[in-house]
């Protein structure tokens, strides 16, 4: 058949007829949206149509207590056996809620059904109900990021009663209260704790207060929905220092390698001089897994007990198939003690020294397919925003955007430039 512009066009009809019919929704071709890569993402896709997801992760490591990373003060690397990978509404506050149906110093806390909170009685002391504390290992949010919390009943004060939401410490600390019209915050500290807590304040007498705990992403208030989340644990099978995940299909593509140094091989070593005082010793041969080396390695490697260093300075650095230390000493025989020593004190302390680095050659890895769908509508005519987070760096969610919700873009796109609708 000849291609013409006439022909394409009679393919596409067709095409797009069959499509539908196959996946039974209309404009599924055109509506395929991806999300950013993110900690966690919102969208608004097709109630109960399928979702892909594809996470990244990678090792953490942990600075000393105080001071400077170095052979007496070394940090801890820990590699990563699984993934979390949560789904939720718009609502964040998660349950079942910390403080459960209770009595706390006079104020009768009761949980209902729906996920709202019922206060009644006179506080004899400050009566705190605890919402939720989100923890950094089921959702990273990262810093910047604004959420908005609300659910107090209108009227409160710090004298009656309020709702607050807390994160970080220190210096990084924050805390956002709603007094009834809601409060924005802005993530300040991604490692730390944010909690949502609800107050009667000592002397205050409270009948029926009703709280309705929200916390959202943005800078606004939205109508109130209760939480609702599925979570899932994906076991690794093994321990892993950096990746990514294909979630439709199980396949995780090995991206990272993390070895102990290798006593042995250390004492096998031939250190050679790289000045007058410092002196090269190997520490791992790892040519069964090949570093992806690169003139900018220091970049891309790291050890527990050493930083990064250039030929001829202490610390360590790569090759494509060998790690070495690179320490101070007027001799070989010297060199190959220190590091020796340094490799037993390590060992004794349960902290080995540990290298990783990325892979010159990535290898694949089958686990077990992750089966995601988008939550159900609540109305057939209002789409339902869906979050999806992880514990792992980032989730990157592909899905069918709701043609609803697309039309709704449309139309705030073009009332935002002066049209009419």
């Amino acid at each position: 058949m000849r291609i013409t512009k006439e022909n394409l066009t009679r393919y596409d009809q067709h095409f797009k007829s069959w499509h539908r019919r196959r996946l039974g929704c209309a404009n599924a071709l055109e509506n395929w949206h991806q999300t950013e890569e993110a900690g966690a993402v919102q969208f608004y896709p097709v109630g109960g149509s399928p979702l892909e997801g594809k996470v990244k992760f990678s090792f953490t490591e942990t600075p000393p207590a105080s001071g400077d990373k170095g052979p007496e003060n070394p940090s801890t690397i820990s590699g990563v056996e699984s993934i979390q990978v949560a789904q939720t509404n718009k609502n964040l506050a998660s349950q079942p809620y910390h403080t459960p149906t209770s009595v706390r110093q006079g104020v009768t806390w009761t949980v209902n059904a729906d996920g709202s909170v019922t206060a009644n009685g006179t506080a004899t002391a400050n009566s705190i109900f605890y919402v939720c504390g989100i923890d950094s290992t089921n959702l990273r949010l990262p810093v910047g990021t604004k959420c908005f919390l609300s659910g107090c009943p209108s009227g409160g004060s710090y004298s009656s009663y309020f709702m607050r939401c807390s994160t970080g410490s220190g210096s990084t600390y924050i805390s956002a209260n709603d007094l009834g019209s809601g409060s924005v915050f802005t993530v300040s500290d991604s490692n730390s704790t944010v909690g949502v807590m609800i107050q009667i304040t000592k002397g205050f007498t409270a009948n029926n207060l009703v709280f309705y705990p929200q916390l959202e992403f943005g800078e606004s208030k939205t109508e109130w929905e209760p939480f609702t989340r599925i979570r899932v644990t994906i076991p690794l099978g093994n321990t892993y220092y950096g990746g990514k995940i294909d979630l439709a299909t199980g396949l995780m593509t090995v991206t990272w390698e993390g070895v102990e140094a290798d006593r042995s091989t250390i004492a096998n070593s031939t250190p050679t001089s790289s000045n007058n005082s410092v002196w090269q010793v190997t520490a791992r041969d790892i040519s069964a897994k090949l570093c992806k080396y690169s003139n900018d390695r220091g970049v891309y490697t790291f050890c527990n007990y050493f930083s990064y260093a250039p030929e001829g300075t202490e610390g360590f650095h790569f090759s494509a198939r060998f790690c070495y230390f690179q320490v101070a000493a007027t001799n070989s025989a010297d060199a190959k003690t220190i590091a020796l020593d340094l490799y037993d004190t390590a060992a004794a302390n349960n902290n080995p020294i540990f290298f990783v680095y990325p892979l010159a050659t990535p290898y694949t890895v089958q686990l077990s397919p992750l089966s995601l769908s988008a939550l159900a509508q609540t109305s057939r005519y209002e789409p339902r925003l869906n979050t999806v987070y992880t514990d792992a760096d980032s989730i990157q969610i592909t899905y069918q955007k709701s043609p609803i919700r697309a039309a709704t873009e449309q139309e705030m796109a073009i009332l935002g430039l002066g049209g009419n609708v």
